[in-house]
């Protein structure tokens, strides 16, 4: 019995000792690489969860009555069915493109989605956009009311009878709808679209204009009137920026802000953008487009 209660009292003094000594520098090291590596998981399970709760059909919310887009805060958005990211984001939308103005600008809008557009369509206080008469031949076509405009540039007037030619990265409205073949619809879009992206970085970026989608004839006929100065390009940090300030660029989606953001804070700084790609959800396609607004800062 003796010995039994010595080797019991032997037993509990060494567990008490394993559980309060200090750990040894290599035990720590072991332990940290260990919660990183649960964290890594962490992260990547929740932005699939993320992730497939975006992919489901979204909360409906019919409203109590008609109602204007351009009035509702955070709280109204979230009232109708969003989620406060969601909310945010029409919000963003909406700040970037100067209010909604007409139907067909909230169907282009990724957080309310084709099915809540259409549930909340009888609903929405803006008008349809108008169909334009465009005509092709005679005194007071279209083509020739374009050509009667006078010629402007970036900087003003021209005076020379050199064709046009506008920077589209620093345009500002009035110049952009003087370029024949660009008429106010056209330029809103395509300086709303600038403001999201932070900048054009290539001509081709004008087919993911909402307005232009459909109409690359169009895109065709101006584009020789046109210039890009990628130096003017808005960049983001990618060292140091939020998920937030990630996610409200259109090529990144919030699931893939928030697990890049998880990723950097436990590997370190990017050294490379080719280090991008070792985050699970950031894929070969998104990260060609998006990189051109990177710096690793």
């Amino acid at each position: 019995m003796l010995l039994l209660l010595l080797l019991l009292v032997l037993s509990m003094t060494w567990a008490l000792w394993q559980q309060f000594r200090p750990l040894a520098p290599v035990e720590l090291e072991a332990l940290k690489s260990e919660l990183a590596a649960f964290r890594s998981q962490q992260a990547a399970y929740e932005a699939r969860a993320d992730d497939a709760q975006s992919d489901s059909s979204p909360l409906i919310v019919l409203p109590e009555g008609p109602f204007d887009p351009n009035d509702l805060g955070e709280e109204q958005w979230m009232q109708l069915g969003l989620n406060e990211r969601e909310a945010k984001g029409v919000i963003r939308y909406r700040d970037a493109a100067g209010g909604f103005h007409y139907l067909e600008d909230m169907e282009n809008v990724r957080s309310i989605g084709k099915e809540r557009f259409q549930a909340w369509l009888p609903y929405i206080r803006l008008p349809k956009r108008p169909v334009r008469e465009v005509r092709t031949s005679g005194k007071g076509s279209m083509a020739a009311r374009r050509e009667e405009r006078p010629r402007v540039s970036a900087d003003g007037p021209d005076t020379t009878g050199k064709p046009l030619l506008v920077e589209l990265n620093s345009t500002d409205s009035a110049t952009l709808v003087a370029v024949p073949g660009i008429g106010p619809s056209f330029s809103k879009g395509i300086l709303a679209y600038r403001e999201l992206l932070g900048g054009y970085t290539s001509f081709d970026q004008l087919h993911e204009v909402y307005v232009l989608r459909d109409h690359p004839e169009a895109i065709e006929r101006f584009l020789h009137h046109l210039r890009l100065d990628t130096a003017r390009v808005r960049s983001i940090p990618i060292n140091s920026c939020t998920a937030d300030r990630l996610a409200a660029h259109p090529y990144v989606r919030w699931k893939q802000a928030k697990a890049l953001v998880a990723y950097r804070d436990q590997h370190g700084p990017f050294h490379t953008l080719d280090e991008l790609s070792g985050c699970v959800l950031m894929d070969t396609i998104t990260l060609r487009k998006l990189a051109p607004y990177l710096t690793l800062e």
